[in-house]
């Protein structure tokens, strides 16, 4: 068997990547990022959205405080922690999928 590659032949398969991208793997990433967060006046859980652009997915929300509350913070100058992680984002980007 011979397989043969045209130049160029990535951008052939880019509708389809952005469309899968856009249509299947966003929405159920973000799915289950809403399903995960914790939620305490629901902001966080509405900010949760998936965006496609040059062939990249990108999840998350634009929430400033989005990030401490999937990774916590530091502690402070007395080792208390203000926020312990609860985690939400990165367990919907690693769950297996199939299709």
């Amino acid at each position: 068997m011979r397989v043969d590659m045209r130049s160029g032949w990535e951008q052939l398969l880019r509708p389809d990547v952005e469309q899968f991208l856009d249509h299947t793997l966003g929405p159920d990433i973000a799915a289950d990022a809403r399903r995960l967060v914790p939620v305490l006046s629901g902001d966080l859980l509405r900010s949760i959205r998936h965006e496609v652009s040059g062939g990249e997915l990108r999840v998350g929300s634009d929430l400033l405080y989005a990030g401490v509350v999937e990774l916590g913070n530091r502690p402070d100058e007395e080792g208390r922690v203000r926020q312990s992680a609860q985690p939400w984002l990165r367990p919907a980007l690693y769950r297996r999928r199939s299709g």
